[in-house]
This record gives C-alpha cells, sequence and structure tokens, in this order.
C-alpha cells in the first residue's frame, strides 16, 4: 500500500477546506480517520469561529467558512478542550446585551485564545445600536485580545467612543472600522505616541466628520493619534463633496502610500460628488510611491451636472506629470438606473490616455449594473460594450499598458471591500 507523506495530505485538506459545505461536513468526517487526519482537520475547523451570529449574516469568507457558535458553547469547548483556544485564527465576535451582563465569563472564555490572527467586532444590542467602548464591562476581554503579539488585523463596527490608547501597546497593523463609531472625548484615552499602522479602511460611516476627527486628533506628544506617514494603503468610504476634502486632506498626509482606494455608492443621497481638484490634491503622492489607484463611485444620472464626476479631466492632468509612478489604474461605476444616453461621453478617457503615463501597465474600467437597471432594460450590457468600438480608440490601441472595460451584473462584482 503506497502513502501520501503528511506535508502533501496537509496540502490537500486546504483544497478540500476550501470547497466544504457550510457546516464543515467533510472536514468533520475525515477528521474521524485516524490520528494523523484529526489534528489536521481538527485546525481547519476551529481556525475560524463567528460568535452569537444567530441571523447567519456572515458571508463566506475567501479562505473557508467558519465555525458558528454562542459565546458559552466556546466556553464550554475550551474548558474541556484547551488547546482548541491555539488553533483559533480569525474571530469575529458579535457583542450581545448577555455577554456584557456575563463580561467575567467572557474573559475567562477569552484568555484561552492565545494565538489570534484576525479578529473584529461587532454590537447586536437589542435596543440601543453601538457598544460604548470607554464604558462596556467587555473592555478587559477585548484588551486581551487587541494585545496579543499574533494579532495584526482588527476591524470594528457600530463602537462609540473608542480609546485609540488601547491599540498603542498592540501589534496591530491592518486597521478597520465602520458604521458609527465616534473617538473618545476623554484625555486619558489618548495614546502617548502616534500609532503605526500598514493598512488603514475607513468603511460606511453616517457621521463624514469622523475623517476630519481622526486628522486633527493629536496624541500626547503633539502628533497624530495615527502616523498617516507609515501607512501603504489606505481605503476610504466617502459620503458627498465633504467628505472627499476630507479625504483628499489626509491622503497628502500619507507619504509612504503605495495603494489607495476611494469608494462611493451613497445612491439616494442629493449630494453631488465631484473630483474637481483630485489631481492637485494628490500630486504629493506622484512624486513619491503611489502605484495602485482604485475608484468605485456611482454613475451619475439625468440631475447631475457631470455624470463621470470631472474624473477624465483630472486624470488628463495627472498624465502629464513626468514621475507618475501610478502602475495600476481602475474605476469602477455602479449604475443604479439607466437614463438618457449612456454612451455619451466616455471618450474623455481615452482623450485622458491619449498621451502620458509612463508607468501605467493596466487600465480598468468598470460599469456594474444594478439588478433593476438590467430588469428595466434587458439590453442594458450590450448597449455598454459598444462603448468600447467606437469611443476607445487611443486606449485601444496602446502598446504599453492593458485596457480593460467591463460591463457586469452588480453581484458579480470581484471587489471586496471587507477584508476579515
Amino acid at each position: 500500500m503506497t502513502y501520501l507523506p503528511l506535508d502533501v495530505v496537509d496540502s490537500l485538506m486546504d483544497v478540500v477546506a476550501e470547497e466544504d459545505d457550510p457546516n464543515l461536513s467533510t472536514m468533520k468526517a475525515c477528521s474521524l480517520v485516524c490520528f494523523d487526519f484529526h489534528s489536521l482537520c481538527r485546525k481547519r475547523i476551529f481556525a475560524r469561529i463567528v460568535l452569537n451570529d444567530t441571523y447567519n449574516i456572515i458571508r463566506r469568507p475567501k479562505h473557508g467558512w467558519r465555525q458558528n457558535m454562542t459565546t458559552s458553547k466556546l466556553y464550554q469547548l475550551l474548558s474541556v478542550s484547551p488547546e482548541i483556544g491555539n488553533l483559533i485564527r480569525d474571530l469575529y465576535y458579535y457583542i450581545t446585551d448577555e455577554d456584557e451582563m456575563e463580561s467575567a465569563h467572557v474573559l475567562e472564555t477569552f484568555n484561552y485564545i492565545t494565538r489570534l490572527d484576525t479578529f473584529a467586532i461587532e454590537t447586536k444590542h437589542q435596543g440601543t445600536g453601538s457598544v460604548i467602548w470607554t464604558y462596556t464591562s467587555l473592555r478587559p476581554a477585548l484588551l486581551h485580545l487587541l494585545h496579543l503579539p499574533t494579532l495584526v488585523n482588527f476591524n470594528m463596527r457600530s463602537i462609540c467612543e473608542f480609546a485609540f490608547k488601547d491599540l498603542a501597546n498592540s501589534h496591530i497593523k491592518n486597521f478597520s472600522f465602520s458604521s458609527t463609531i465616534t473617538i473618545s472625548p476623554f484625555p486619558d484615552d489618548v495614546p502617548d505616541s502616534s500609532i503605526k499602522l500598514r493598512r488603514l479602511i475607513i468603511n460606511y460611516t453616517p457621521n463624514p466628520g469622523v475623517i476630519s476627527n481622526i486628522c486633527n486628533k493629536i496624541c500626547v506628544d503633539q502628533l497624530s493619534i495615527i502616523d498617516f506617514g507609515s501607512l501603504e494603503e489606505l481605503s476610504m468610504y466617502l459620503m458627498g463633496s465633504d467628505s472627499i476634502y476630507d479625504a483628499l486632506h489626509l491622503v497628502s498626509r500619507c507619504e509612504q502610500l503605495v495603494a489607495l482606494r476611494l469608494f462611493d455608492r451613497d445612491l439616494w443621497s442629493p449630494n453631488y460628488m465631484s473630483f474637481y481638484g483630485f489631481s492637485k490634491c494628490l500630486h504629493p503622492l506622484l512624486m513619491r510611491k503611489l502605484k495602485h489607484l482604485e475608484i468605485h463611485i456611482r454613475y451619475g444620472d439625468d440631475n447631475t451636472e457631470d455624470r463621470l464626476h470631472c474624473l477624465p479631466e483630472e486624470l488628463e492632468k495627472m498624465a502629464n506629470e513626468t514621475r507618475n509612478p501610478i502602475e495600476q489604474l481602475t474605476i469602477e461605476f455602479f449604475v443604479e438606473i439607466i437614463s438618457g444616453n449612456i454612451t455619451e461621453k466616455w471618450d474623455r478617457f481615452d482623450r485622458a490616455f491619449g498621451t502620458g503615463w509612463p508607468n501605467l501597465r493596466r487600465f480598468t474600467l468598470v460599469m456594474s449594473l444594478s439588478k433593476e437597471s438590467t430588469q428595466r432594460e434587458s439590453r442594458a450590457e450590450e448597449v455598454l460594450l459598444s462603448v468600447q468600438e467606437t469611443q476607445f480608440p487611443r486606449l485601444s490601441s496602446r502598446k504599453s499598458m492593458v485596457f480593460d472595460f467591463l460591463v457586469q451584473k452588480e453581484s458579480d462584482s470581484s471587489y471586496d471591500w471587507h477584508w476579515p
């Protein structure tokens, strides 16, 4: 009989785990084969945990499903088999009213977890909307996980009065927050020195002032609470023209930025989003290291002054920068309702790329159609694809770069805003 080496079986288990069902039935069945299989499967079964997801709203992540259980069930599991705590790498925690009342129990549970890589928290209260970080009885339990030496990814949603001081002694490199986050007003919650991050994601927030607050908040040494000069990747969800000015002010301070992503999908907002002046604000980055630029924005309707939001003209100004380091550029338009002549004026992008862009290797222009737009106009995809044949002669003929013009249904979009 021929036996496969364990390292080969280990690699095969990765493939099996990727294709498994939400209950990880195959992994659980394989774990019963023998002791070696049990060990290999166990570390995959418990690698990703979701706590208190009663509505089952967690989507399938890029690297397999997560085990879903309550906090009390996890405690029971770890109290019997504490070694499982060392296997947990990814924890998505929904904070409940019950957990706040049993905070000592939660702390005891989390103390078993010692090698966490990714931690995400979200409020799930029945009555109130958000957890107040500075007052929650769960803060000691959360701090235990935040200060693990292995933790590099932290994501939080619906947290009020967050104390950035709690990040000061952590090893977190990638920080993401969204929804109703606010910053703690207490002086004691300000860190002694700036927090160095590699990646920052400012996701959807109904309070556009959050970006400016983070920019202007200073720590004890009179520097920004976040060291923007150390950021390599920055992603921001925009909410109207006011937020884009705050965003561009933040961008101008990121000296080491390699990748920038701007995202606006507030389809029902009355505010007109304009990128006028974008190239001027981006000029310092064009003289440094910026290589990847992505803009994901709604396509304007009949009442919009400019459906393309002045983007082609701003890109044309950037083309003349002789030291422009950008290598990959992606622009995605979300189309909610098709109205008027949607095939007009796309040649403005063609003019923007007629010359210049010495380092650009790929430009991707995407139209993502909502279900409503495709239902109203059955030939929407066919009509939009005709644009490539008629309005992009320069882009199509450039030999030094690859030009992709894609029309896709919104559900097919490969853009994944949430990294956890």
